[in-house]
């Protein structure tokens, strides 16, 4: 099921337990591998040898240990000549680059010597691989659609010629996510679901395809929010991990499950997710950095606020943290600096994810509308409704109702803002996004409590009364203590602070512990 090297070790005193070490990847006995490739290397460092380390340190969840015996295979595999091996680990240091260590121009680098070592030897399964991964860094990096699309029709051809499953199901994969960036969601998802098919029912074998596989799928799955197939398929992805005592599949991409869940409301489990990714802090620095900006969001919606603002400061210079300080401006009534943090966000995002680039619009509109810049709202909308052209879905079109539902109300149009806010919870609710859900009633109450004459403006301080008591359980939820922990400080059983948290959201009227600490901080009422 590992992938190893593709040439015979030869006479060398090693060779026996190589081979015994590559039969050993192959059952995934990835300790009794790593047990044997270094026995051979003790009487021959041989690049072979080292290739299989690689991968016995790779699935045993050891990636420098892995990383380190890739390049020192890779000069060996040069030194004696051996171009398709050293393109080949030339290319599986370049997906180490790009998606682990968030390094693409170190990427880019191997993946341009992969290509010329290859040269005049364009029938080989390596070059095929050169096309897939070159395809890979288009569109991630340069998000050049036609480019990846290309590339990867090239490598599903090369794959179907030398009847390599793998790196056809690859291409198809990564035709798939073109498809999906054209905003043909149906036809690339349903291309995913058929390499998923071939990944996990046996028709692919290596396992670093496998869980490429697997991350192309979550990451379509959390960019057009089709979270009923993440889960679905994430259920087959865990049993076949624990058929080959692997984690490293979901190591791939746990931050994009992670993402479904804290979606799905699915909470706890999306906490374990993400503690798991951000441990591998020295590791995998890229990897933890995207999960601190979803912990990060998941906290902010269990309204630990002060924990929040420490994992976005954690993850700076990852464009959602961005994104995640401007919702807790905005729930905290700082829409002008909601609006400054939300403009950085829309500015910088890349935009291969249209839904985070839709949420941050969304975002700034209503931040723009409680400053009563009418104006400059309804000049981001138009943003809005031309990026929503591109991807027609459910989650989408939620968010261009909230957004055009903040606009009726800031014209004065209560009606139509209500009914506005109202199909955008529907339709969140129906993409399984309860919170956004949640949210979007919240406002639409809100604008029904008003009197006709009272203006959508922020609301002034002070605002309805809490109890002492209530006012100390929410003042210990704004230092980001769980229901546990401040009823353990106000010696109060958990179902008392639930029960506490309960009233204090009804009298705020809000729909989260999040946004309670927000309004009461924005009120003054702790």
């Amino acid at each position: 099921m590992a992938r190893v090297h593709r040439r015979s070790p030869g006479r060398l005193r090693s060779a026996p337990l190589i081979e015994a070490g590559e039969a050993a990847l192959r059952r995934g006995s990835w300790a009794e591998a790593r047990r044997l490739f270094e026995r051979a290397l003790a009487r021959d460092e041989t690049a072979e040898a080292l290739e299989g380390l690689a991968w016995a340190e790779w699935w045993s969840d050891r990636p420098l240990e892995s990383f380190a015996a890739r390049e020192r295979a890779y000069r060996l595999y040069q030194r004696r000549g051996d171009r398709r091996a050293a393109a080949r680990i030339a290319l599986a240091m370049a997906v180490d680059s790009i998606d682990y260590r968030g390094e693409p121009a170190v990427g880019r680098g191997w993946i341009e010597r992969g290509r010329r070592l290859l040269i005049g030897l364009e029938r080989t399964p390596e070059f095929g691989w050169a096309m897939l991964w070159t395809g890979h860094w288009a569109r991630i990096v340069e998000h050049d659609v036609a480019e990846a699309e290309r590339y990867g029709l090239k490598a599903s051809a090369i794959g179907r010629k030398l009847k390599l499953v793998d790196l056809e199901m690859m291409g198809v994969s990564l035709q798939a996510l073109t498809l999906i960036d054209r905003g043909r969601v149906d036809e690339g998802m349903r291309r995913l679901d058929e390499a998923m098919t071939a990944a996990l029912s046996g028709d692919m074998m290596a396992l670093d395809a496998i869980g490429q596989t697997c991350c192309f799928l979550m990451h379509a799955c959390n960019r057009v929010h089709d979270y009923e197939r993440a889960i679905q398929w994430c259920g087959r992805v865990q049993a076949f991990c624990d058929r080959w005592k692997v984690t490293t599949l979901f190591t791939i991409c746990r931050t994009h499950y992670a993402a479904v869940l804290i979606s799905r409301g699915e909470w706890r489990r999306a906490e374990r997710e993400l503690k798991a990714a951000c441990a591998q802090e020295q590791t995998r620095p890229y990897v933890a950095r995207a999960a601190w900006v979803q912990l990060g969001e998941l906290r902010r919606r269990q309204g630990r606020v002060a924990e929040a603002q420490r994992l976005f400061a954690r993850a700076e210079g990852h464009p959602l943290a961005l994104l995640g300080r401007a919702a807790l401006a905005l729930d905290a009534g700082r829409s002008d600096e909601a609006a400054e943090l939300a403009e950085r966000f829309v500015d910088t995002v890349p935009g291969d994810i249209p839904m985070e680039l839709a949420a941050g619009l969304e975002l700034l509109i209503h931040a723009f509308v409680a400053r009563q810049r009418v104006a400059d709202a309804e000049a981001t909308a138009v943003r809005l409704r031309g990026l929503a052209r591109t991807l027609d879905i459910p989650a989408m079109r939620a968010v261009v109702r909230s957004a055009d539902a903040a606009l009726a109300a800031a014209r004065g149009d209560r009606e139509a803002a209500q009914r506005g806010y109202r199909q955008a919870g529907d339709l969140f609710s129906r993409s399984g996004m309860p919170f956004e859900s949640r949210m979007a009633e919240t406002r639409a109450r809100a604008i029904a409590s008003k009197s006709p004459a009272e203006p959508d403006a922020p609301r002034p301080r002070g605002g309805p009364s809490l109890s002492p008591r209530e006012r100390d359980v929410l003042k210990l939820v704004a230092q980001g203590l769980n229901d546990r922990a401040v009823a353990a400080k106000l010696r109060l059983s958990a179902h008392t602070v639930h029960r506490h948290l309960a009233n204090i959201r009804v009298k705020l009227d809000v729909s989260s512990r999040s946004a309670a600490v927000a309004r009461a901080v924005r009120d003054a009422l702790i």
